[in-house]
């Protein structure tokens, strides 16, 4: 590899690199622009560029095809940055105008010195890509490396690589390539946890259509997780480069070093689990990484659309293990692997192991499916690449050996045949031969496959509509060349048998053999069916015991003589319970399935253990029984108690309904497990306050299925499943002085009766600690500083909806504030949608009242208490109602204590008619209204000085009026309250002035004074120079402001000077001399919507006379007419002494 050198484009100022061709696309051009003081000749070398202050990396993904048109573009775009030359910059598109490219630019300060340059990064540099990100520190030094392949070198801990679940750092240095295959790309290597692969998002990512109308652009993503937790930290050999996200070539995440198992979402026809851990290859297979995927939100999304989601996927070869059960897989049996959905359709795995190979960048959209069911079209495709994901190709493991047996055949009619014995087994019918792979040879064939045990039950209905409209039918097509069609994946049209006691089974036409055990029929469930098969020996004989009662602990026996039937859980009104014995609880409350179907009572036949059935599946890891009939025990003697204290109690109805009644008859889960993610959405953010170690089913069950013995098969009918939840938690959240907000769920009971939730409630608390910049103290401190929300169910159509209350009385005093109290008097939950799955983002909207302190003299803020005008009476009690203050909580499900909180305080919104403002304040008598509230957050890291942008910056000029005043520093919160000023007339075309008056607070120190501002801003105004623009050249103006008070009538009343009113051309005022505009409320000095003007003028001619004419303005039109001003005593100051401070910038350009 020759050392890099730059060579000059023509006279250009600008120079190709010599290893442009590295980068494996074509038409990729990288080169140099140097800055406008340099003069390099013909050529130069990597140590000249290096050292060339000013000058610019460049980047392209196409090479320019006119490459003046090119340098003067790129002149233009460098001109329109400023003074600065980014160091590197990559541009997406160059032919196109240089105010359309699509670009990344770092920027970099270098410094000569001795003869070398060094440079570090001027702020923050990194690329992103939808929740990716790269972060490299501002002030990062970059060295350059000119060892092949060279580059410039980014050191070690300054670069991050961030994901929507978590960040990770690399190990050792980074860089930005001038040669080799990374030339462009940021390249390095990420430490990623063993558990981490979830944070990354990496898996199968397809889409569906939201709804059944074509006209409807929405899509609904389906997300299939693949790589689970590894069985070691994990290092990936990082390529990102900008321009080429998604291309193989540039950008691409390797495993590296020694590699780790990793559990995996692919399940045999057993039910077993798998495992993939990446290997390394030679053409035509590549080594096993990661890629990043995209999927689209709207069917009409352009390739680069803004709101495309981003997601990362499998890549590369990787090798494939079975994890069987510890007590065997079985004698004779080989392994197969299921593709889809299906158990019948599958592939053979090698006996001497099995490579997958997953190709990045493959078509991921199905347009003819939607969300429980498909779109009719004919001759559509079947995926398309408005969403791409990885494709698979199962192998063999050696090049040039035979390709896999591919079996599928319809669910209507599988085949079995005779073993010999009592036993019948199923034919296994290969129709394909995968493909194989030859060394050098071309590459083999993928297709379409679905990893479902990881698929969350939101996206369950669309997965299944996904692999019966587009999966099945294109991998059944690639694999076999058959034509597309619909895949069916109905039920089987076995035989159904029942016992006696009720035992559901089915049978294949022959009868010989126990195909499936059906615990329980939902028809109209998501899940129709819970249900086991591949019924073992032991488990068979359990099963046609007289009178039918075991118990089931032991998971390893259990699974060693069943498989589940996928997904094997129960979907009541939204709430999912994963009953799979793999996701079975142990420790203090283990999960314990019992089956019965006998005459006695289930708590004497518990009470018997010498009497239960295939005692192997209730021993512990000694042989013994005696755990397992404990914990049994211990739960009916539980539920007995409560029979006797409480009646109504659930667990009272539990017992009398199924411990105590021989008549029942059943599979009962007892400490079934609950995930939290399996909530329904709707409540899904109760999570965010649960314990999950304690959040869990105390019971669920499945009664005898009824069925129509009168057609041909019998017809199941509806299971009466049952079930109960009930989380309580006594201790209330203490107040925090670091965590401005925090959830906590106190209650949470779930009954469930004939399949549906029959009883809901829950209560939760919220803890306040901090709003608008003030800490918060409840002034009822029985439950600490917490809303206290109750839940109850509604029934809306028949299905369930939750509805919420808040509790109690709920006023905090805001501490050292302008804004003296908070009142919660209202709260509506919403659930918000969140592109990552296992987070979950709520919003709590807040509404209620607030209060402010009135300043003597010049009350402001216009809403609180005030003394009662009547000696002995409540004081006078004003407020400002408000809503729509929204808090949102974001958490991950998988860490839900740890929680995220954001408050959109300036969304609130104002509800004035039903507010009380205090009768002297400025809001009652004077024409103005609140219209909004305006904020500035501290943007300064923590600990370091306050940062924000003070009102001046938004455009406010300070307000001379009879009260303290101080600059406002952020955080700072303020009132805008609007003023009509009417019309300047013809000569500004008639349009109407509106102005803004700022009623501001910040925090104040303990025991020191409030802080507070009055400011006032007039769009379309020069805020330095207070002039109105009219027609040209014309101007009318004034000089500043000054809020004064005086008494009328035994009231406070406001006036509003605008000093030196006058029109100006050119620099020349009219009138001479001064004007003075004076605007004032309604008679009396209140507020009644109409605005007075009263003009005061002083003749230049005159002054010496000492005289001073006063002439009265007419107010603008109202819809009363025009306002007519009241007989006005001369305006005056408080007699108090004001005090003013110099304020910074702000409005006054002289003392008033």
């Amino acid at each position: 590899m020759a050392a890099v050198t730059f060579a000059q484009v023509g006279t250009l100022a600008l120079y190709a690199s010599s290893a442009s061709a590295d980068a494996g696309v074509a038409g990729y051009w990288a080169g140099y622009r140097p800055s406008p003081e340099s003069s390099f000749g013909a050529t130069m070398t990597l140590q000249q560029s290096w050292d060339d202050i000013g000058g610019s990396y460049l980047f392209l993904a196409t090479t320019p095809s006119d490459f003046t048109v090119f340098s003067a573009a790129l002149d233009a775009w460098l001109s329109a940055q400023g003074a600065t030359a980014p160091r590197f910059l990559w541009i997406t598109n160059p032919d196109d105008p240089h105010f359309y490219w699509k670009t990344t630019a770092w920027f970099a300060t270098g410094t000569a010195s001795g003869g070398t340059t060094s440079w570090a990064l001027h702020g923050v540099a990194g690329f992103a890509l939808g929740i990716y990100r790269l972060d490299i520190a501002a002030g990062t030094e970059l060295t350059l490396d000119t060892s092949e392949p060279a580059g410039a070198t980014i050191a070690d801990a300054e670069a991050t690589f961030r994901s929507g679940g978590g960040s990770f750092g690399p190990t050792g240095t980074s860089a930005i390539g001038f040669q080799g295959a990374g030339i462009g790309a940021w390249t390095g290597t990420l430490s990623v946890a063993a558990d981490g692969l979830a944070d990354l998002g990496v898996g199968l990512h397809y889409a569906v259509r939201y709804a059944l109308n074509p006209a409807d652009p929405r899509l609904v993503p389906v997300d299939m997780p693949v790589l689970g937790t590894a069985s070691a930290a994990i290092s990936l050999s990082a390529a990102w480069d900008p321009m080429f996200p998604m291309e193989r070539a540039r950008t691409r995440f390797v495993f590296s070093g020694t590699a780790p198992t990793i559990d995996a979402a692919f399940v045999t026809q057993r039910g077993y689990a798998t495992t993939l851990t990446p290997a390394d290859a030679a053409a035509p297979l590549w080594p096993g990484g990661l890629m990043f995927a995209r999927t689209a939100t709207r069917i009409d999304a352009t390739s680069d659309g803004g709101t495309d989601l981003y997601n990362m996927t499998p890549d590369g070869v990787f090798s494939l293990a079975v994890v069987a059960p510890s007590g065997g897989a079985g004698s004779g049996l080989t392994d197969q692997l299921m593709l889809g959905l299906s158990g019948l359709e599958s592939t053979a795995l090698g006996s001497s192991g099995t490579s997958i190979l997953f190709e990045a960048g493959k078509p991921a959209f199905a347009p003819t499916a939607i969300p429980g069911g498909t779109v009719p079209s004919e001759g559509a495709e079947l995926l398309t690449g408005l969403a791409t994901t990885a494709w698979v190709a199962v192998l063999p493991p050696t090049s040039g050996q035979s390709g896999l047996s591919y079996y599928a055949q319809s669910r209507q009619s599988p085949l079995f045949r005779g073993t010999g014995t009592a036993t019948l087994s199923y034919i296994e019918v290969p129709i394909a031969r995968l493909s194989t792979w030859q060394t050098g040879g071309a590459m083999p064939e993928t297709y379409p496959v679905g990893a479902y045990a990881g698929v969350s039950e939101t996206a369950a209905a669309a997965a299944r509509a996904l692999e019966q409209a587009a999966l099945a039918p294109a991998r059944r097509q690639l694999i076999t060349g058959a034509p597309p069609g619909l895949e069916d994946v109905a039920d089987d049209t076995d035989m159904i048998a029942v016992t006696p006691q009720g035992l559901t089974v089915t049978l294949p036409s022959d009868l010989s053999q126990i195909d499936r055990v059906v615990i329980a029929n939902l028809p109209d469930a998501p899940e129709p069916q819970l249900a086991f098969t591949d019924i073992g020996s032991d488990f068979e004989a359990a099963l046609f015991t007289n009178q039918l009662f075991f118990v089931v602990s032991n998971v390893t026996t259990f699974l060693a003589q069943a498989a589940c039937v996928p997904p094997f859980l129960l979907d009541l009104d939204g709430w999912v319970f994963r009953l799979n014995p793999d996701h079975w609880r142990t420790g203090d409350a283990p999960t314990i399935m019992v089956w019965k179907y006998a005459d006695r009572a289930l708590e004497a036949l518990a009470a018997d253990a010498s009497s239960w059935a295939w005692q192997a599946a209730a021993e512990d890891d000694q042989g013994s029984v005696v755990p397992t009939w404990r914990t049994l025990n211990a739960i009916i003697a539980e539920a007995r108690k409560a029979d006797e204290d409480d009646p109504a109690s659930p667990y009272a109805r539990f017992y009398r309904d199924v411990i105590a009644d021989p008549g029942w008859n059943g599979v009962l889960f007892l400490n079934a497990p609950v995930d939290l993610a399996d909530l329904p959405p709707s409540l899904r953010f109760v999570a965010a306050g649960l314990d999950p170690d304690r959040f869990y089913a105390h019971h669920v069950g499945a009664s005898v299925t009824p069925f129509d013995p009168t057609t041909t098969p019998i017809t199941l009918k509806k299971t009466s499943v049952f079930g109960l939840i009930n989380y309580t938690d006594t201790v209330d959240l203490v107040p925090s002085e670091t965590l401005p907000f925090e959830f906590k769920t106190m209650q949470l009971m779930a009954r469930f009766a004939n399949a549906h939730l029959a009883e809901f409630s829950t209560q939760v608390e919220i803890s306040m600690n901090r709003l608008f910049a003030a800490s918060l103290a409840k002034q009822d401190t029985l439950n600490g500083n917490n809303l206290m929300i109750s839940g109850a169910l509604q029934k809306s159509g028949g299905a369930p909806a939750y509805a919420f209350t808040l509790l109690a009385q709920n006023r905090y005093a805001a501490l050292f504030s302008a804004l003296t109290t908070i009142e919660i008097t209202s709260v509506r939950i919403e659930t918000l949608a969140n592109p990552t799955p296992t987070r979950v983002a709520t919003n709590f909207v807040l509404g209620g009242k607030l209060r402010f302190f009135a300043p003597d003299g010049f009350d402001l803020f216009g809403y609180g208490l005030a003394p009662a005008e009547t000696e002995g009476d409540p004081p006078f009690d004003g407020y400002l109602v408000f809503n729509q203050l929204v808090a949102t909580m974001d958490f991950d499900i998988s860490d839900p204590q740890t929680q995220i909180w954001t408050v959109n305080e300036t969304g609130i919104g104002f509800d004035l008619p039903n507010s009380v403002s205090r009768p002297d304040s400025l809001v009652a008598c004077f024409p103005i209204t609140v219209r909004s509230l305006v904020s500035s957050p501290d943007l300064a890291p923590e600990g370091g000085e306050p940062e924000g942008v003070a009102p001046e910056e938004m455009g406010y000029l300070s307000i001379s009026a009879p009260l303290d005043q101080v600059p406002m520093v952020a955080p700072w919160y303020g009132l805008v309250l609007s003023i009509d000023l009417g019309s300047l007339g013809a000569l500004a075309g008639s349009a109407g002035i509106k102005a803004e008056i700022l009623t501001a607070w910040m925090p104040g120190a303990r025991d020191g004074d409030l802080p507070v501002y009055l400011g006032l801003k007039i769009p379309g105004t020069e805020p330095r120079s207070g002039s109105f623009p009219l027609q040209g050249v014309l101007k009318l103006g004034f000089k500043s402001f000054i809020f004064s008070t005086y008494e009328q009538n035994g009231q406070r009343a406001y006036l509003l000077t605008l000093s030196r009113f006058a029109l100006s051309v050119l620099g020349f005022s009219f009138p001479p001399g001064n004007l003075d505009l004076s605007l004032f409320g309604g008679p009396e000095g209140r507020s009644t919507g109409q605005l007075g003007w009263l003009g005061a003028y002083v003749d230049p001619d005159a002054r010496k006379e000492k005289e001073t004419r006063q002439t009265r303005i007419a107010g603008p039109k109202t819809a009363t007419g025009t306002a007519a001003p009241p007989a006005l005593p001369a305006p005056t100051q408080s007699p108090r002494k004001v005090r003013r401070k110099r304020l910074g910038r702000l409005g006054g350009r002289g003392k008033p």
